[in-house]
């Protein structure tokens, strides 16, 4: 009885090496967005926004807005929802709210119970939503993790 080998793991191993090494490259002319950094604004254009995750202290104040390309007047004419994932929420009872261009959106923020209760602890204190489109048939989501209130 003779013994083959199956060429299906040389094949993953290659693949796995070639996606560690082209798989992760930036494209060239594409800025990544900084992890966290700390706002009061949130500028969309496209579906896209200029912050992932961002840093804010208890009260403060942060501004959905949209955006032209080149960062000029509001000429994406789009309604955007915030939707807070799993109803965890700074904003006390609001758990989604619209803005679209040439009218933003102001809220302020409040630390909810878990966050008060430790407000050093990140992971009590992130609260992620969801950045949806408004479309005339299909609504889109967009990239834009949420917001951090960090300690004071």
């Amino acid at each position: 009885m003779s013994m083959k080998t199956h060429p299906m793991p040389a094949v993953v191993a290659l693949l796995g090496i070639l996606l560690l090494t082209f798989g992760c490259e930036e494209k060239p002319g594409v800025k990544a967005k900084p992890p966290e950094t700390p706002a009061d604004a949130i500028s969309v254009f496209n579906c896209g926004s200029d912050h992932d995750w961002i840093a804010v202290k208890n009260k403060q104040t942060v501004t959905w807005r949209v955006y032209d390309s080149t960062g000029g007047g509001a000429s994406d004419t789009h309604t955007y929802k915030v939707d807070f994932k799993n109803k965890k929420t700074p904003f006390g009872s609001v758990t989604s709210f619209k803005f679209k261009g040439g009218t933003p959106s102001t809220e302020t923020v409040e630390r909810d119970a878990e966050c008060a209760g430790d407000p050093t602890n990140v992971a009590k204190c992130k609260y992620p939503y969801d950045l949806v489109k408004k479309g005339l048939i299909f609504d889109t989501v967009c990239p834009d993790p949420g917001i951090h209130i960090i300690p004071d």
